[in-house]
């Protein structure tokens, strides 16, 4: 059990080095002995030799071996210093040697009987070294400081061993609460002779639980033998564990330890504590700087900022840490990478084949739609189709369209093919219109008879009397007729089709009629101006998002921001939450299906 990495650098071991004398005697080997030790105790590949193995060199019984490695170096001084300290009690402790794991890596800890106060650097399997302190008290507080003598021999300070022999809290070495301080924090007594000291901040603690409560990490094995000696109380019985058909495992043990340590905290810390213990938690190797520190630098001005280079380099550090921890978990592999709503589906002809696509990395959108071909239909009884798309990408750097225009774009692309290739009127053959037909229809202000209302209405023509889709027979007022069919909405009024083949526009709200013959009965048919009030309505609604001066002109925009808060206020959306395509779409259908919304929450008011 190992409480310091192998790859820290700053806890090296120089003491187990090999010494100058021993890399000389290996130097001065010769060419057939150093053979001679190949294949026996360094080769993998190869088997020991038998002789070697009949002379009790190796014990176990394995097949090969291979050179050891630094930990494996360090565990095998820590055996020997341990069996150099047990040898006068006949190794009675050495069922206990592995209770050395409480001790942490960087913590201090003191003697009962000699007070003397040791820093830690880490343990390894059966012992830890340790490093003695100096003990400063300066104004009630207690100091510890790396010991120092001008003395040659004794400049550099050696490591001693530190060993434990118990597993209760009696044990003869108690946890030291420090806090390591600036030497800008220290007292000038201490300041003048020592850079670094540490400052105690409490009573001495029990070793077994101060080694929980920092995280220490334990095998299920040490755990089995804690609660031998101090009975865990909350432990579940056996066949009620956490593990498969209800056996204990590591878990049981870590929560029924925190539980008897620590009764009196809170289930959130317990938790936290569990989490840490069990390895998924474990603490940020990086050097934090702290809150106040952060705060003071933010209140610099950006010139006194620039010569605090290092403070700033923290600052983006931790804000960038703290904005991953933030982040949404990342996309599993199953998931669907391009999403397209459900909304934009039902904007397409509903025809097999028609279907619309959104990609959201490309900011791109992608209709698609089904047309027969007639080198894929050659010699085959049915006919063979294949899809035409229409793509267009907003925020491009050519045309710099916003999405909702170029998802209008492909929208339109798939009602003009779907027009082509299904006209509105199915069942018969098209036939251009006739020259008195033509003439016929320019000055007159209804081009479409009115539909009949109730159960004798004819909705299917005659056969042979089909009309293919033109301006002179149907304008675009009867192409959003039948959009809005198809969405599922109310056909639109028929006053409303019949200002397009007048020449009916809107500027300032109003609607001008370019025949001025047909104005009277035109603007009779529009219900005596509720066009303009409606129209006005929207266009002020527009103008006041866009913040424009009472006087200032109506722009285009101002008609799409006025059916957009007509949408907003349908849905009963937040005022602060981001306009989405649903709703320009709810407020067409508010103004197509005259849907009122309350005073209160808006200013519109449709007829």
């Amino acid at each position: 059990m190992a409480s310091v990495a192998n790859i820290n650098h700053d806890y090296h071991w120089p003491q187990l080095e090999t010494s100058l004398r021993e890399h000389a005697t290996m130097k001065k080997k010769t060419a057939s002995e150093v053979k001679a030790c190949y294949g026996k105790a360094f080769k993998v590949s190869e088997k020991l030799d038998e002789a070697v193995r009949r002379d009790g060199f190796i014990k176990c019984k394995l097949g090969s071996t291979k050179k050891a490695g630094i930990i494996s170096n360090q565990k095998a001084s820590a055996a020997t210093a341990w069996l150099v300290a047990n040898h006068h009690n006949d190794f009675a402790d050495a069922a206990l040697a592995w209770t050395g794991c409480f001790f942490n890596v960087g913590s201090l800890y003191q003697n009962r009987s000699s007070n003397v106060v040791v820093l830690c650097l880490g343990f390894r399997e059966y012992g830890a070294l340790a490093v003695e302190l100096k003990e400063v008290k300066v104004e009630d507080q207690d100091y510890f400081v790396i010991q120092s003598t001008p003395s040659p021999s004794e400049a550099r300070l050696l490591p001693s061993w530190l060993f434990n022999r118990t597993i209760s809290e009696q044990s003869e070495w108690q946890f030291v609460p420090t806090a390591l301080k600036h030497p800008c924090a220290l007292p000038a007594r201490v300041r003048d002779e020592y850079c670094v000291a540490i400052l105690r901040t409490g009573p001495n603690q029990g070793l077994v639980s101060s080694a929980l409560e920092q995280g220490v990490l334990l095998t299920k094995k040490n755990y089995v033998s804690m609660h031998q000696v101090y009975g865990f109380g909350s432990l579940p019985q056996k066949g009620h564990g956490s593990g498969k058909a209800g056996n204990l495992v590591k878990l049981d043990y870590v929560k029924a330890a925190v539980a008897h340590f620590f009764p009196n905290w809170p289930a959130e810390r317990r938790h936290d504590l569990c989490e840490q213990l069990m390895a998924k938690k474990l603490p940020h190797l990086r050097a934090a700087c702290p809150t106040e520190v952060l705060q003071v630098f933010n209140a610099l001005s950006p010139e006194d900022q620039k010569s605090f280079g290092a403070v700033k380099f923290l600052q983006r550090d931790q804000t960038a840490i703290k904005g991953r921890s933030k982040d949404p978990e990342p996309r599993s592999l199953s998931a669907k990478v391009h999403f397209t709503p459900e909304d934009l589906k039902d904007l397409v002809p509903d025809t097999p084949g028609s279907y619309l696509t959104r990609h959201p990395v490309l900011k791109r959108y992608q209709a698609f739609y089904p047309v027969n071909s007639a080198v894929l239909s050659a010699g085959k009884d049915e006919a063979k189709a294949f899809n035409k798309s229409r793509t267009a990408t907003w925020e491009g750097p050519e045309r710099r369209l916003t999405e909702a225009a170029a998802l209008w774009e492909v929208v339109e692309w798939a009602w003009d093919m779907h027009v082509q290739h299904h006209p509105i009127d199915p069942g018969a053959t098209s036939s251009e219109p006739s020259k008195k037909a033509k003439a016929k229809s320019a000055p007159k202000a209804k081009t479409a008879p009115k539909a009949k209302q109730g159960p004798k209405a004819k909705t299917e023509p005659k056969a042979g009397k089909r009309r293919e889709y033109e301006l002179l027979h149907l304008n675009c007022t009867h192409f959003s007729d039948e959009f809005c069919r198809r969405l599922g909405l109310e056909r639109i009024p028929a006053w409303v089709r019949n200002l397009a083949p007048a020449g009916a526009f809107c500027t300032g709200g109003i609607v001008y009629i370019k025949n001025v013959g047909t104005a009277p009965s035109v603007l009779a048919a529009a219900k005596a101006g509720e066009v303009e009030v409606e129209i006005l309505n929207i266009l002020q609604r527009g103008k006041e998002l866009r913040q424009a001066k009472p006087s200032a002109h109506y722009h285009f925009g101002d008609f799409t921001r006025g059916l957009v808060q007509i949408g907003r206020d349908v849905r009963h959306t937040d005022p602060n939450d981001r306009v989405h395509l649903r709703d320009l779409m709810a407020g067409t259908k508010a103004v197509i299906l005259r849907k009122q919304t309350p005073k209160e929450e808006s200013i519109l008011t449709l007829p």
